[in-house]
């Protein structure tokens, strides 16, 4: 049988029986077979592989493009002597069944579901093992031009597979502790903080393992890098429990601080669908416990309008926004955010920050994340609810914003509340969260 393998994680690779043939291929045809062999068990609609790497161009010029990649891909399969890689069915194509498909998400999947069905499989791994499968972001580096439909499939496959690495790390993390395994514990606690180093937890657990193992230096060390990012990201101070560790150190009390470790929560911890019923009764209730509510219901269809709804949201948080927080927004964010809402412009200006509007596009990357900032930054004063009566309303960008924030493994002190809908695009949410 013929072996196609597909490296996506880190330094990118196609190995056709085991030699490398990235050189024989354009960067539009290496991306289609990589797409290809991800999905080998799917018939793959042409249409939607014309809409995916040729959306921005002449239609009959797509469909071309199409035809010659895929007769590119056969000749030079033809040319190392093995067999048609591709076959085609009615309106679509798939690769050949004829080969053995082998790529490192399925093997970072295969190793997922193998420690969640017995947490007994993590005394068979190391932590060289999970790196020698995930050995970087997906498709690290790649970017194909005038692709965004491609571009942001890569940006949310991207995200997938970080959330599962650091699923995979964290429950590592508690077997090394429940064993007793210290050293190897803080290697692994180590790679989740340089994931996400906001995330406090991680760094309190890592101070608790170092005090364990009788090295306050390397304890305070960690600390005040807590502190440092912390401060730069944030401007915030660490949390109570982080601190009263802290001074525990500093006073070099005899009695170590108990050794309990906080797990991180999983991810989309913030994220729920209700009925009707419970949706309103829910949003009453907790009208009257938070300090801020933000409902970003929109009052008409607005669908097709592309990313509506995200300046929906950033009309109501501009309202809401501290002077504080205002000052701690990084030009670059609003600037970024103003190329899809210039009222921001005028809104700056009265906190004195001189941003200026953004003339070339941002890609949509670079605006998730901006957002991200600015409701994070939000979060650090106010707990905040979103509350979304008619998700079908939501235009496509602003519900991949969505599906991206709620996907991260942060939960930002803010609630995002769905109302139970026929929307197809929240039961895949909801079949990817739960």
């Amino acid at each position: 049988m013929e072996k196609l393998e597909v490296y996506s994680l880190g330094t990118l690779d196609i190995k056709l029986n085991n030699r490398s043939i990235n050189e024989f291929m354009s960067g539009k045809a290496f991306a289609l077979l990589c797409y290809l062999a991800m999905n080998s068990d799917k018939v793959l609609n042409r249409d939607k592989l014309v809409e995916l790497f040729w959306g921005n161009s002449d239609l009959e010029a797509a469909k071309y493009n199409l035809r010659y990649t895929l007769w590119t891909l056969r000749r030079l399969f033809k040319n190392e002597e093995a067999q048609d890689i591709i076959v085609n069915v009615k309106n679509g194509c798939k690769i050949n069944d004829a080969y053995k498909i082998i790529t490192d998400v399925n093997l970072l999947d295969s190793l997922l579901i193998n420690v969640e069905k017995d947490r007994k499989y993590y005394s068979k791994i190391s932590l060289e093992k999970i790196h020698s499968i995930y050995k970087g972001e997906f498709f690290e580096g790649f970017f194909l031009k005038n692709c965004p439909e491609f571009n942001d499939w890569v940006f949310y496959e991207r995200e997938a597979c970080q959330r599962k690495y650091f699923t995979l790390l964290l429950g590592f993390s508690m077997y090394l502790q429940d064993n007793n395994l210290p050293e190897k514990c803080i290697e692994v606690y180590e790679e989740m903080i340089r994931m996400n180093p906001l995330q406090e937890d991680l760094y309190l657990n890592l101070i608790k393992l170092y005090i364990q193992l009788g090295d306050r230096s390397a304890a305070l060390i960690h600390y005040e890098k807590c502190c440092k990012v912390l401060r730069e990201e944030l401007n915030i101070g660490p949390m109570q429990e982080l601190q009263k560790v802290y001074q525990q150190i500093k006073n070099g009390s005899q009695k170590k601080p108990k050794l309990s470790f906080k797990h991180s929560k999983k991810p989309d911890t913030h994220f729920v669908i209700l009925d009707q019923d419970r949706y309103y009764q829910y949003m009453k209730i907790e009208a009257h416990k938070r300090n801020s509510i933000i409902i970003t219901s929109i009052e008409k269809n607005v669908a097709e309008v592309e990313y509506y709804w995200m300046v929906e949201l950033m009309e109501c948080l501009s309202l809401k926004t501290r002077k504080e927080t205002w000052d701690n927004i990084p030009d670059y964010c609003l600037k970024d955010l103003s190329y899809i809402n210039s009222n921001l412009i005028e809104k700056a200006a009265l906190y004195k920050k001189n941003i200026e509007n953004q003339q070339l596009a941002v890609p949509d990357v670079r605006l998730f994340k901006s957002l991200e900032k600015w409701m994070k930054l939000f979060a650090c004063h106010e707990k905040v609810l979103i509350g979304i009566e008619n998700s079908e309303w939501i235009d496509h960008k602003s519900f991949l914003w969505l599906q991206y924030f709620i996907g991260r493994e942060e939960s930002y002190n803010i609630e995002i509340v769905f109302k139970e809908s026929a929307d197809e695009r929240i039961k895949k949410l909801r079949e990817k969260v739960y």
